[in-house]
């Protein structure tokens, strides 16, 4: 599951990118609140980073009111969502007979 929360956080990064965002520096849960409203129109995120960079700045993360993994949560909750994405798509996920 990492490695597919890996791809989706990178192909969620070239979609922003792509868009015209730029990165921001991490800021407090508060700040955030109040960028929320905005950072659509400003083309700012702070999560336009490298997957695993989460984890190596965790405790600063903490320290400004984030949850220990909460930034990898929301990847790897798509990751886990695939199926029911594909479904409401018109897809059915199925498990290949020579895979059984």
């Amino acid at each position: 599951i990492v490695k597919l929360a890996k791809s989706e956080h990178y192909r969620w990064n070239a979609f922003h990118f792509l868009n015209g965002f730029k990165k921001i520096d991490f800021i407090s849960q508060k700040e955030k609140g109040k960028l929320k409203k905005d950072h659509e129109k400003r083309r700012v995120h702070m999560c336009l980073v490298p997957f695993d960079e989460f984890k190596a700045r965790d405790k600063e993360l903490q320290k400004l009111g984030y949850t220990q993994g909460q930034f990898e949560g929301y990847d790897i909750m798509i990751v886990k969502f695939i199926p029911h994405i594909a479904s409401f798509a018109g897809y059915e996920l199925v498990k290949r007979e020579d895979e059984q």
